[in-house]
């Protein structure tokens, strides 16, 4: 999310966090606050992106305002966000170059997960 973007029905990009609290896994999609709880982070995340895309469809198919394509995540996930962003610039300044913090480096329960995924017209990147 270094890029501030509007998203409209045609076109842009929505953005997941998955992280772990307390034993759970909990799935967001900032830009359209759809939150989703399991065990599984794998299958959480493609829950989640499938959940928003559906969102997406629905809001072309009704020819609804672009505005609920870009709603405000409560507080607590932007705070969210603002630790994985921590941790990243922390890892980056470490190793001397830009990396992405997956659940490969870092272990339970600080695990966590950043992605971005693009969409125009009816087709949406693959994650």
């Amino acid at each position: 999310m270094n890029q501030t973007t509007y998203n409209t029905k045609s076109k842009g990009v929505l953005h997941y966090i998955v992280y772990k609290k307390d034993g759970e896994f909990t799935a967001v999609c900032l830009n359209l606050n759809i939150v989703e709880y399991g065990k599984d982070p794998e299958k959480l995340r493609k829950s989640v992106q499938e959940a928003a895309m559906s969102y997406v469809n629905a809001i072309r198919k009704k020819n609804l305002s672009d505005d609920y394509l870009n709603q405000i995540p409560d507080k607590k996930y932007i705070e969210k966000l603002k630790e994985i962003r921590f941790a990243n610039e922390l890892m980056e300044k470490s190793s001397g170059k830009p990396i992405t913090i997956s659940r490969a480096q870092v272990k339970a329960p600080s695990y966590f997960d950043l992605k971005s995924r693009p969409y125009t017209g009816a087709n949406f990147a693959n994650a």
